[in-house]
């Protein structure tokens, strides 16, 4: 196996990483359903450790099958790599400040641009015309799952379940892409 094949697997691996990663989160330090990944991350010191460690090994793992495979195989424009690397460097950034007390405002506005990042990504290549219709339509569902979570958390009601949303919203880009990065 090529060092080109073995790179492409790297979405799989951060993406299993971060899931799990997620979950052990979840079931070791627990919060009700309102709480984000985030706020069950800042509840206490060990699970904000953890979490900036999780995320120091899934966000090198998505750089180097980004920038080293993705990116170069679909032929991206440079914009697409911009907003890739602010969505990763946003997210690594925000997971060093928890969230609360007086870094709040800084994590949901690292968060934040992290997260919006991902739309006009995701957008690049449902337009993008060489990679094929049926790739183009897994990114426009992607990004229909993404435009509903992100319309849905303006509604109160719907907060009670951030971590859900947090995670259809991700999974709204992620699987896109394994999509397209298994059928090149």
């Amino acid at each position: 196996m090529d060092t080109e094949s073995i790179i492409r697997h790297f979405i799989l691996a951060a993406m299993i990483l971060l899931i799990v990663g997620l979950i052990f989160l979840v079931i070791c330090w627990p919060q009700n359903h309102s709480k984000t990944f985030s706020q069950h991350a800042a509840a206490h010191n060990t699970s904000t450790v953890y979490y900036i460690l999780l995320f120091t090994a899934v966000i090198p793992l998505l750089s180097v099958f980004f920038f080293g495979w993705f990116i170069q195989n679909l032929q991206l424009h440079g914009i697409f790599a911009v907003l890739i690397a602010i969505s990763l460097v946003g997210q690594y950034l925000c997971t060093l400040v928890p969230e609360k007390g007086r870094g709040i405002l800084t994590h949901r506005t690292l968060a934040g641009i992290s997260a919006v990042a991902l739309l006009p990504a995701l957008g690049m290549i449902a337009v993008n015309p060489t990679i094929g219709a049926v790739r183009n339509m897994a990114a426009y569902a992607g990004l229909t799952v993404m435009a509903a979570v992100t319309v849905l958390t303006f509604f109160k009601r719907t907060r009670s379940h951030a971590y859900a949303l947090q995670s259809i919203y991700f999974l709204g880009f992620f699987i896109p892409i394994v999509i397209v990065a298994y059928t090149i």
